[in-house]
């Protein structure tokens, strides 16, 4: 995008992550949109009210600067042969995670020399984004990790790799890839995923798995994830803002709409009779796909000047103190404390 300012290509439309969207702000591209959705008549209120404020927090505005295209769901995935080769009951829908760490220890097992293992939960990132815990209080500009939430979300997650023989030696690391590659080979018997996952797993011959609702946090019931969706942001440059516009909302309309979450990309959209539709024109409709969209999302939290993908290796630097060092997490949450509180001060200065 820099180089894009720089040559005066920029486009009309631009798609981030809600991490990356207060990039614009440095760019200068930012744009109030409000008015074009009254000039069109577009009424906002058609999509789910925490995906707006996402858009809000994300891009660091009191204004909506974009809005939702769709967003990713989330899934516990779980591999059929091995429950029914061990003799244990399937994953439900509307487990907590420490059902699944109880299911995961009933199937972690060596058997003439084949280990299998119970469960990979992904980075801890997503737990605190499923809770949406705070990193900083932005009116002191302090940090706020070193408080009994965090410590329970990182013991929460500390205890799947504590379970004898699901994360031992070299497995014991954070490895997105490793751990679904795993599942797919049939030695993993549970994995959380996104609706991503899924193109992963058509391409899985033989595989007997199925799904069911994401692991939910005892202290926020009903939640699955944050809002993980791709936001269309009209460019301040662009000369074409009514007709960018236009794109958008045909993208949030209810036909594309409907068609995209038939097609495995969930809606963002609160018409449930859409999201009933989820995955009916993909090739696992014989699945527990509906499980998707059965949990509500959580809230981006702030992060303002920071930078998500500083926030992100504040915290996946601390949990592998956990994981490598042994430190225990009192430590290691006030050490992330002092990290981000360090973070605040370098960020600060730049600005």
């Amino acid at each position: 995008m820099p180089d894009l300012v720089a040559a005066g290509t920029v486009p009309d439309i631009v798609t981030n992550y809600e991490g990356p969207l207060s990039t614009l702000n440095d760019l200068g591209l930012t744009y109030n949109m409000e008015p074009l959705i009254q000039k069109h008549k577009f009424d906002i209120n058609r999509i789910e009210p925490q995906a707006i404020e996402t858009a809000k927090v994300g891009a660091d505005q009191t204004y909506i600067a974009a809005l939702p295209s769709y967003t990713n769901a989330f899934a516990l995935f779980y591999n059929k042969t091995i429950f029914d080769h061990f003799g244990v009951p399937y994953p439900k829908d509307g487990m907590t995670w420490e059902d699944v760490h109880d299911l995961a220890i009933k199937v972690t097992k060596n058997e003439n020399g084949t280990q299998f293992r119970g469960f990979y939960p992904d980075a801890v990132a997503r737990g605190a984004q499923q809770l949406g815990l705070n990193y900083v209080d932005f009116k002191t500009n302090q940090a706020t990790m070193d408080t009994d939430q965090w410590r329970q979300l990182y013991q929460l997650w500390l205890s799947f790799f504590d379970i004898p023989g699901n994360a031992d030696g070299a497995l014991r690391k954070i490895d997105a890839s490793g751990n679904l590659k795993a599942f797919t080979d049939g030695q993993m018997a549970m994995i959380t995923g996104y609706s991503g996952t899924l193109n992963t797993l058509a391409q899985a011959n033989g595989l007997n798995w199925d799904m069911v609702t994401y692991p939910q946090n005892k202290a926020l019931p009903g939640y699955g994830q944050r809002v993980d969706s791709p936001f269309l942001s009209v460019t301040s440059s662009s000369q074409h803002k009514d007709e960018a516009f236009e794109v958008i909302a045909t993208i949030l309309s209810d036909a594309v709409q409907t068609d995209m979450c038939r097609h495995g990309r969930m809606s963002i959209l609160k018409d449930p009779n859409i999201k009933q539709q989820f995955g009916l024109d993909t090739p696992f409709k014989d699945k527990n796909i509906k499980s998707m969209a059965a949990l509500k999302f959580t809230v981006m939290s702030p992060m303002k000047f920071l930078g998500d993908s500083n926030v992100n290796t504040v915290m996946v630097n601390a949990f592998n103190e956990l994981l490598q060092n042994q430190k225990d997490v009192n430590s290691a949450m006030r050490d992330a404390n002092d990290a981000m509180n360090q973070l605040i001060q370098t960020q600060m200065q730049k600005k």
